[in-house]
Order: C-alpha cells, then sequence, then structure tokens
C-alpha cells in the first residue's frame, strides 16, 4: 500500500478485515458474528469498577474447549484428583455446622463424601447444580456452580463468588482460558478464613501471573506435569504439585478431542449431561436463523454467582448466591459499585 502512488484507487478499494472491540475488566472482547446480528456487551460487573478492581489471567490449554470447560464444571472430582493424604487429619475447627464453612473444612467435606448427589435448576443464563454432600457432623453441605451460555462457568467458592472460568476455543485443539472476577481491595473481608491453597499442600499457578495476565505453564505434557511418583504414593492423589495442572494433565491427556463414542456416563455426569443438550439446542437454534440464549443487554448479568454452604434445616441451595441472598445484599452494601467480591477463593 505505501508503494501506491497518490493517484491510485487502491487505497479505496481495498481493506483489512476488522471487527469491533470492548475493553472490560482486563479482557479485549470482540464480536465476529454478522453486523446486523451484534449482540450488545454483556456486562458480568466490570464496566463500573476501576482497574484495581477486577483481575483478569489467561491460561493455555491444549486440548478442544468442551473437554476443557467439562473438567472445570464437574463437582464430583475434588473428592478424588484434588485430594491429599493428610486433608482426613484437619482438626474441625467448629465450622461443620449450618453456615458458612471454614476452607479448610471444604477439604475434609470433599474428602469425607466422595460421592455427591447432583441436583440442577435451568436458568434463564444456562443452569446452576448443587453438589450435595453430607459433611463428617451429619449435616448437608452443597457446592452450587454456573454455567453460563456459551463457554463460561461460575465455580462454587465459600461464601459466594462471581469469578468467571471463560473457555474460549482458539481453534480445535487449542483453549484460551481466561478467568475474571470483580473483587473489593478496600474491604478484604472474607469468610472462611485462609484460602484453600493455606491448608493443602498444592502450588497454584496464578500466583505466578506475568504483568500481562498471562499464567505460565510450568508443567506440560512435555515434562509429564512434573508427577512425582512417590509423593502420588505417599502424600497427594495425583502427584502432580500444581492444582490447575492436576486438571490439566487429566483434560489434555484425554487428547485434542476425546472420542465421545468411548464414553460411559454416569449419575455424577448430570450436570454435564445438561451442558452438552443446552449448547446443542443453542447451536441448532441459530444455524436455523434463531436467536442466541442469554445476549440480551438488559439481563442481570451481574447477579450470577455460585456458592457454598452448610445449610440450615429446612433451607433450600438455589437462593444461595442470588440477589435475594441477605449474605450477597449485605456484601453489596460494604462494596457500592465495585461488582461482587471473591470471598473465600
Amino acid at each position: 500500500m505505501p508503494s501506491e502512488p497518490p493517484s491510485s484507487s487502491f487505497k479505496d478499494r481495498v481493506t483489512a478485515k476488522a471487527y469491533p472491540t470492548h475493553e472490560s475488566g482486563g479482557i479485549v472482547w470482540t464480536y465476529m458474528g454478522p453486523a446486523d446480528k451484534m449482540t450488545p456487551f454483556r456486562d458480568f460487573g466490570t464496566d463500573a469498577v476501576e482497574p484495581d478492581h477486577f483481575q483478569a489471567t489467561k491460561l493455555h490449554t491444549a486440548c478442544n474447549w468442551m473437554q476443557a470447560m467439562e473438567g472445570n464444571m464437574d463437582t464430583s472430582h475434588i473428592s478424588w484428583l484434588h485430594q491429599w493424604n493428610g486433608a482426613a487429619d484437619i482438626p474441625d475447627d467448629g465450622s461443620d455446622k449450618p453456615g458458612y464453612p471454614s476452607n479448610a473444612m471444604s477439604w475434609k467435606f470433599w474428602l469425607h463424601d466422595r460421592a455427591p448427589r447432583l441436583d440442577v435448576q435451568d436458568t434463564w443464563y444456562g443452569f446452576k447444580y448443587a453438589g450435595i454432600r453430607t459433611t463428617p457432623n451429619g449435616h448437608t453441605h452443597v457446592r452450587i456452580s454456573a454455567f453460563v451460555y456459551p463457554y463460561h462457568t461460575v465455580i462454587a467458592s465459600v461464601p459466594f463468588t462471581s469469578r468467571q472460568s471463560i473457555f474460549v476455543p482458539m481453534d480445535d485443539y487449542n483453549t484460551a482460558r481466561y478467568s475474571l472476577s470483580t473483587r473489593n481491595v478496600e474491604n478484604p473481608q472474607r469468610i472462611g478464613g485462609p484460602g484453600l491453597f493455606v491448608v493443602a499442600p498444592f502450588e497454584f499457578g496464578r500466583a505466578e501471573v506475568d504483568g500481562n495476565g498471562i499464567i505460565p505453564r510450568k508443567y506440560r505434557a512435555d515434562n509429564e506435569y512434573g508427577i512425582d511418583r512417590e509423593e502420588q504414593r505417599t502424600t497427594t492423589y495425583s502427584g502432580v504439585r500444581e492444582f490447575v495442572s492436576q486438571d490439566l494433565m487429566v483434560t489434555e491427556s484425554m487428547g485434542p478431542i476425546y472420542d465421545r463414542t468411548q464414553e460411559r456416563l454416569g449419575t455424577s455426569d448430570k450436570a454435564i449431561i445438561r451442558m452438552r443438550r443446552l449448547l446443542i439446542a443453542a447451536a441448532k437454534n441459530v444455524a436455523e436463523g434463531g436467536e442466541a440464549p442469554a445476549v440480551a443487554g438488559d439481563l442481570d448479568y451481574r447477579g450470577i454467582r455460585s456458592a457454598e454452604k452448610i445449610l440450615d434445616d429446612g433451607e433450600q441451595w438455589r437462593h444461595l448466591g442470588t440477589n435475594e441472598d441477605p449474605l450477597v445484599q449485605e456484601m453489596d452494601e460494604l462494596a457500592p459499585g465495585a461488582g461482587q467480591p471473591v470471598a473465600g477463593s
């Protein structure tokens, strides 16, 4: 183009392809569909937040986006893959009772009841579901996670969180896994006490994020995810030191795209089955000229949260983490205009 003479009309006839973008929450979002069907930006709570109140990271995953997202959504595997021998010896700190448990006790609950019962509720944004476990003291503990069309998950945390994991397909065999949260830096109140990784003997890769928000992959397939067989025999279930790499080891070692004809789905796959059915139905609807679900500009995307709690007698899990949850309302008052804090994470 610079070599064309000034009289050339080449510059008026040739253009580079470009897409509209919107910067929010430390991420550049873009719309890549037909211009006449462009949807409004979905604000999950970042547009009105100052930069020191949000956090965004990006992690490369070497497999298809669906199997990466399915591994993230599954609530049962924390009772196995992420366990270590000392979890059973965590002392009872008095939070095994109705209310919000400590993060330390959460580990113990996950180990104590390794076959959670799943209850799924469809929502306007996709669905949310509870993994229901019985605690050592006989109480009902719930971990509530949410799926948001088309590739967002909000995973359970004490007492609730709006932190999202976003599984964007780079191609058929690679995924860009984003993590996005808004949080109240001025008021670091945390129900649940010290974070999960203060208790467990695992590294947490997000702590090593670089200045651009990119999380480096220290453990990968080419170094066998740093697996230590002696540690696996004596200390941890997986033998992999870094928490997220335990998940990546499983999802990536299935192959870039798992042969699903070989699957045998069980009762613990209820949420995964629901997610697949919703996505297939949505894709067919859009292919036939219909609208994509959960893209309107007037929907309450900020109100999508997950939660974790021990239920009171007669208490239902479905209101936890919603705008009607008294704790959500209380935390909103503590952090006006700053989005939802990531409590207990």
